[in-house]
């Protein structure tokens, strides 16, 4: 069962489990100590779920998409060398092109499944990510369903 979250003053939606909430400030403060973190954090408590979505000024097409993509991939493999990139492509629902790059990353006390994924939004670009324990295989599968769901207004 699946909730419509409308962000960024209403220009777009996404649908998220219905148990997923959006993430208190001080939580959002321990796991990004940096302060360019994303703007919008949401997380489902049990199974230690969570999704990101940051809108920039930055002017994105559908046929950026897979460079925009592919840019990302290169700075988290720069960034992170102990991270594994599995799979890298672009989703077309309709209209809206979605790419994104998955990877396996360590964190504290367990390996993290990850998604990245970039998208227009008003011919914008939408950064944002889904996250969550390597062997959480039920989240893992939502989150095709979650890319699919983006929408704009």
């Amino acid at each position: 069962m699946s909730e419509q979250i409308q962000l960024f003053d209403n220009r777009m939606y996404v649908e998220l489990p219905a148990s997923t909430t959006k993430m208190p400030q001080d939580m959002v403060q321990r796991l990004y100590r940096q302060e360019n973190r994303p703007q919008q954090f949401f997380y489902r408590e049990e199974g230690e779920l969570y999704f990101t979505f940051s809108l920039y000024d930055k002017p994105l097409k559908n046929e950026s998409v897979a460079s925009a993509i592919h840019g990302m991939k290169n700075v988290v493999e720069a960034a992170h060398p102990l991270s594994i990139i599995d799979q890298t492509d672009v989703l077309r629902q309709g209209r809206n092109h979605c790419g994104y790059f998955a990877f396996r990353s360590p964190s504290v006390d367990q390996e993290r499944y990850n998604l990245m994924y970039v998208t227009a939004v008003k011919g914008r670009m939408m950064l944002g990510t889904c996250s969550c324990p390597l062997e959480d295989e039920d989240s893992i599968s939502l989150f095709g369903q979650v890319l699919l769901s983006i929408k704009d207004r």
